[in-house]
């Protein structure tokens, strides 16, 4: 219900309004906006700045159907979304997978109805008609192939999208249609939900050279762990080729597809120097390679390192549980080892089980649990 706003209020410039909007939360800005026709007005772009829309199909039909831009004053609020998130979603159950060292949402099948050409359209005109966008998620794993071949059809008749942050979790083909229909020019930060071998990240490193932001998760497919998937100097070295002026990186690992007698571990002395080997060739490749880099995390299971890693004078099949305090000057030495000599990196992350990491920052190097397990949600994340 509105209340008796003084007229003073209503007087007050839109541009003021809105920086006093940009200082207080989005809950008191839309609880400001409901105080009087006027101030809703001048209010509506702030409100309608981010935008959230998820749920099964029929839940997404029936609220893109709602904001449909057929409707002029729907077409005006769409033109206000800067951002936009656009999710898929269904109970997904977390499974334990491989030697228990990962969890992740199991990828069973979204059973969708009948109204195939129903979602992808909604979708495609509601992001079309938003007319100033700059950063788009869309979660879209387990659409019918009937529904993708319809998205993947209208999406190349719909405009560029100009946008600056994309976070894309779809089939393949889904996400190069997307990445085909982006403005190659404008985008800055980008995560994908495929390894450094497929189609999609080749598409996007020919297109996307002025890239600062990327976020990957690599699947369980990649030929070699040295001396883990996301701190192989060679697949950093892929990566520097295709985005050459990287400020952040951020590789996630899935589950190994390696058997489990054939996964990296460290445990013999052997093991031990080639692991030191391979350190050395990561901070090379970073230093070398991604001059401009800022942040980089990567993933080291610890339960793949034998207890002589963290304490030499243990034998390699000693079974005792060792301390966080324990780890902790052998992950310290190793946070300076991999930032040693290089020129601008601030920060760096290790995840060594969900949903433990280690935190370099600016010299120091501390211990940092999260209150959940989702992979996702390792830092730094891409703020889009």
């Amino acid at each position: 219900m509105s209340t008796k706003v003084p007229a003073a209020i209503e007087r007050v410039p839109t541009h003021i309004i809105h920086i006093i909007g940009s200082m207080t939360s989005a809950k008191d800005v839309e609880n400001l906006s409901r105080t009087c026709s006027k101030l809703r007005s001048k209010l509506g772009r702030l409100v309608w700045s981010h935008v959230l829309i998820h749920g099964n199909e029929h839940d997404l039909i029936s609220k893109l159907n709602i904001l449909g831009p057929g409707v002029a004053k729907n077409r005006e609020k769409l033109g206000f979304v800067r951002k936009a998130r656009i999710l898929l979603t269904q109970e997904r159950p977390l499974v334990s997978h491989g030697c228990g060292d990962y969890e992740y949402e199991a990828d069973f099948p979204i059973f969708l109805g009948h109204q195939h050409g129903a979602l992808p359209s909604a979708i495609i005109q509601t992001v079309g008609a938003m007319s100033t966008l700059k950063s788009l998620i869309l979660i879209l794993r387990g659409m019918a192939d009937s529904q993708r071949n319809e998205f993947r059809f209208s999406l190349r008749l719909s405009p560029v999208l100009k946008l600056e942050h994309l976070r894309l979790d779809a089939e393949k083909d889904l996400t190069n249609t997307v990445l085909r229909q982006c403005l190659g020019t404008s985008l800055k930060a980008l995560h994908l939900s495929r390894g450094v071998k497929s189609s999609s990240f080749k598409l996007a490193a020919g297109k996307f050279k002025g890239l600062e932001m990327l976020r990957l998760s690599l699947d369980g497919n990649m030929a070699t762990e040295m001396p883990t998937r996301s701190m192989n100097a060679q697949a950093i070295k892929d990566i520097a080729t295709a985005f050459p002026h990287l400020k952040c990186l951020i590789l996630c690992e899935g589950p190994s597809n390696h058997p489990t007698g054939q996964r990296y571990t460290i445990r013999t002395p052997t093991q031990r120097q080639a692991f030191q080997r391979q350190v050395t060739k990561l901070a090379d490749a970073l230093r070398e390679k991604m001059p401009e880099l800022q942040r980089f995390a990567c993933t080291l299971w610890r339960k793949r390192l034998g207890n002589n890693i963290a304490i030499e004078a243990v034998g390699p099949n000693d079974n005792q549980t060792l301390t966080d305090q324990d780890w902790e000057p052998f992950f310290t030495e190793l946070m300076g080892r991999i930032t040693d000599g290089h020129p601008l990196i601030q920060e760096v992350c290790i995840l060594t089980e969900l949903p433990r990491f280690y935190h370099w920052n600016s010299g120091t190097t501390r211990l940092v649990i999260r209150g959940n397990k989702r992979s996702a949600d390792f830092p730094f994340g891409l703020e889009i």
